[in-house]
């Protein structure tokens, strides 16, 4: 039972870091009616962004986080129109083979500059976590769930709420008839992309303290890398 609580914690934090990456996918699904399959680079790009700011340079790590975010949102302005614009008036079928591109495209640049050497990020808190009867509770998992919710009901605010969020929610409805009644279409996509690639950088930042950092994704053959790594840091 012991086991089962833990894995049920350990689950809630992982599963928190997809939701947010899940939550930039569906808000440029429903702006676009297209899949970005780049949102997971997106976290990718955040957290090496996150080790060049605060491990290279050594810069405070607040800071190194509202700059690697501000890079994401300049990250999300260039994918818009480099990736989804000029192909806007296309079906939905090559605007996904080029958000596939730009994937692999973000995967290897970051690849060529690092190598496929695991990174590892310091932790937000100095401590490492809290014990509950038989249950650890990581610090970084309780950032992370706490993080998602807070974000889930604010997009629930913003899109219930705000004059913004309702005119995202017109674009992604009915674009023909957002642009009749006043609404700039490509400003509300430049701002669903901007949203998305920040949402994903969060991930990937909030996430990167738990996981390995690799171009390629999570690789169970690295884990004990980081686990080392990850104890060296509390």
């Amino acid at each position: 039972m012991d086991l089962v609580l833990q894995l049920l914690f350990t689950g809630i934090g992982i599963g928190a870091v997809y939701a947010l990456v899940a939550l930039g996918i569906v808000l440029i699904f429903r702006a676009t009616n297209v899949v970005n399959f780049a949102q997971g680079e997106f976290s990718m790009v955040a957290a090496y962004l996150m080790v060049v700011f605060a491990v290279d340079l050594g810069w405070p790590y607040w800071l190194s986080f509202l700059i690697a975010l501000a890079g994401m949102a300049l990250l999300g302005v260039v994918f818009n129109l480099g990736v989804y614009y000029p192909l806007r008036h296309r079906t939905f079928l090559p605007v996904i083979i080029a958000t596939i591109g730009a994937s692999i495209l973000l995967a290897n640049s970051v690849l060529a500059i690092y190598g496929p050497q695991p990174q590892v990020l310091q932790g937000w808190f100095e401590t490492p976590g809290i014990q509950i009867g038989p249950v650890y509770l990581d610090s970084q998992y309780l950032l992370i769930i706490a993080v998602t919710v807070a974000l889930v009901i604010f997009n629930y605010w913003f899109f219930e709420k705000t004059l913004l969020g309702k005119k995202l929610q017109a674009t992604s409805q009915d674009k023909e008839m957002a642009s009749l009644l006043g609404i700039s279409v490509s400003a509300m996509i430049m701002i669903t992309f901007i949203y998305s690639a920040v949402l994903g950088g969060l991930a990937g930042i909030l996430g990167a303290r738990t996981v390995c950092l690799d171009p390629d994704g999570i690789d169970d053959r690295t884990q004990g890398f980081c686990r080392n790594h990850h104890r060296r840091l509390r």
